[in-house]
């Protein structure tokens, strides 16, 4: 009887040895998932860091060739100077997931995602779109222009808006309009610590390599 009760125990405590180990090394593993998940998002944004999405544009709308339309529609769309460069579109294409911008649509177009050539054009369309007072509107439809970053980021980025406006709301507050898909205008009424949290998240959207 003490025989087998020395073996148990010996045995006992190789299990709990070789559960150590296991342990050890499970969370050497989550720890390397979670720096591949980063690096992967990273490499995901970068690759996105020329592309916008515009939202609420009618499906059908930009025709045949959604660069040429762009090309023509967006100096309007966002009032440009005359005097700019057109605007250099590497690629225009439809992505599932539509987006309701006008309340009066019953239907959900899918975004219209572009890539710009150069990063500047990209910040010259963030800025007009930034600068305007009343919402995107074409052809009597509104629509919205916003950077186009991984799903992680979008939805991390949507819960902060959606408690930003139950913030609000239950604030009572009225605000001026803002420019159509700039959510930086919310910043200053939100608390610190959140408006601190949009500002990583913006940055992060923004330069990838800041990770």
């Amino acid at each position: 009887m003490r025989r087998r009760m020395a073996r148990l125990e010996q045995e006992a405590r190789g299990w709990a040895r070789e559960a150590t180990a296991l342990r050890k090394g499970s969370q050497g593993l989550s720890k390397t998932l979670r720096r591949l998940e980063h690096r992967c998002r990273a490499l995901e944004t970068r690759a996105r860091r020329n592309n916008l999405r515009l939202l609420g544009l009618p499906e059908g709308t930009e025709g045949g060739d959604a660069i040429a339309f762009l090309q023509t529609a967006l100096p309007g769309m966002l009032g440009l100077p005359a005097d700019v460069p057109a605007l250099e579109i590497e690629s225009a294409r439809r992505v599932p997931g539509g987006t309701r911008c006008d309340p009066a649509a019953t239907a959900r177009p899918r975004p219209l995602v572009f890539r710009l050539l150069r990063l500047a054009d990209k910040a010259a369309v963030l800025r007009a779109v930034r600068k305007r007072v009343e919402p995107l509107v074409w052809g009597g439809t509104r629509v919205a222009i916003f950077p186009d970053v991984c799903p992680k980021l979008s939805r991390r980025r949507r819960a902060r808006h959606t408690a930003g406006g139950h913030i609000w709301r239950a604030a009572e507050l009225r605000v001026s309009p803002r420019p159509s898909g700039c959510p930086r205008g919310r910043r200053e009424l939100l608390p610190g610590p959140m408006a601190g949290t949009w500002d990583r998240e913006e940055r992060e959207g923004r330069d990838p390599s800041g990770h």
